[in-house]
């Protein structure tokens, strides 16, 4: 991302909300591209790896890295979105964001919040 997005997001991430760590790992990566100008490319999922994660933390021998709750899952995805529209809203050329849910009630949110910034 440094090297490429520099006046507009080339390089996007991917950031899957069923992972535990996945608001810290957005949130220090957004920090990131502001105190380096470059701009972020978001791509935010809830994940769909369910079962391949869960293996690898068992094989691995590390806790399972999921929410545990689809519930849990929901409140991450809601709490990654609410930051990155306020990104959105503070500069829209600096950070992109991509609202890749199926899930009504998250791309509702992410339309009535963008009408009010």
């Amino acid at each position: 991302m440094g090297r490429w997005n520099r006046a507009q997001p080339w390089v996007w991430n991917t950031y899957q909300c069923y992972l535990q760590d996945c608001l810290v790992r957005l949130g220090a990566d957004a920090v990131l591209a502001e105190r380096r100008g470059f701009c972020f490319g978001v791509k935010l999922v809830r994940g769909a790896y369910l079962e391949q994660e869960r293996r690898l933390a068992r094989e691995g021998g590390y806790p399972d890295p999921l929410h545990p709750t689809w519930e849990a899952t929901n409140h991450s995805y809601q709490h990654c979105l609410d930051l990155l529209l306020e990104l959105v809203a503070r500069d829209g050329q600096q950070c992109q964001l991509i609202v890749a849910s199926h899930n009504e009630t998250s791309v509702s949110h992410a339309i009535r919040r963008s009408v009010t910034l």
